[in-house]
């Protein structure tokens, strides 16, 4: 499994704050561990944050080989359709996720859980708009929109538990802007010191990702973290076709590319 996080910004009191609404962006976030279904093996190599086009991204949890097909339909399906509406898009994106994952469900004892949180920024609206697909909806993949902050993957607990420790950040005074960018950096605090370090959960590890969606621009974001007993820095970037960590000038781990269909050169933003 994993924990994968997008939010449609702004949410919340910065929606009516004084001076009118902050600036609008979908925002990614994950680790990179994956679940090995056949062997149950750990290992931290999989990217999960997608770009699909410059106005689409997304984020998955759940059945990795499931994800993987459904993301590359996603793609050839956005390359010649790049001109539709944003309900358009979302519409057949939910068509080929419910006939992929059928396809690829054919022979299997048990359904896999799989989860998509899609964000789209609307050419013609000219706003973002976040959507959840998911395999164990009553219509499954019926796409729901989502307004503000929502994870998915590892377990309510744990979902819970990362909502838990961001709100408890937020009251301590540290957030206090209204920039999309910094929520993300906020959200990967988090995510690093409250689920992954401590290894609340044995499926969410590895290195963190991110990325933003802004008007007509997907970016994936640097993290960068100085440890000051060492006085080195940990530096979390997308370089080319992965995602590579490291500790000064050392390779700490990085993710695989052959886990990544939609590899197309986004830039990248600090």
């Amino acid at each position: 499994m994993t924990l994968s996080i997008a939010g449609k910004y702004p949410w919340g009191i910065f929606k009516t704050a004084p001076g009118g609404p902050g600036p609008q962006g979908i925002i990614f976030l994950t680790d990179s561990r994956f679940t090995d279904n056949v062997t149950n093996e750990i290992n931290d190599v999989g990217p999960k944050i997608f770009s699909l086009s410059n106005d689409v991204g997304l984020v998955y949890a759940g059945w990795v080989h499931g994800a993987l097909e459904c993301i590359k339909s996603f793609k050839n399906y956005l390359q010649v359709n790049s001109n539709k509406s944003t309900f358009e898009k979302i519409d057949n994106l939910q068509n080929i996720a419910r006939e992929k994952y059928s396809q690829l469900q054919k022979g299997r004892t048990e359904n896999s859980p799989l989860y998509f949180l899609i964000g789209i920024w609307g050419r013609y609206e000219n706003s973002p708009d976040l959507y959840l697909l998911r395999n164990d909806s009553p219509f499954p993949f019926h796409a729901e929109i989502v307004d503000g902050l929502y994870a998915i993957g590892a377990n309510e607990s744990t979902r819970n538990l990362f909502h838990q420790k961001l709100d408890e950040y937020c009251k301590s005074g540290k957030v206090l802007n209204d920039n999309p960018l910094d929520w993300l950096n906020y959200c990967s605090v988090v995510l690093s010191n409250d689920i992954i370090v401590p290894q609340v959960s044995r499926y969410v590890g590895g290195l963190i990702q991110t990325a933003i969606l802004s008007k007509n621009q997907f970016n994936w974001v640097t993290q960068a973290e100085f440890l000051g007993s060492s006085e080195t820095w940990i530096i979390t970037e997308r370089e080319g076709d992965r995602w590579t960590q490291k500790r000064g000038s050392d390779i700490v781990q990085h993710t695989e590319p052959r886990y990544d269909p939609t590899f197309q050169g986004a830039t990248k933003i600090f």
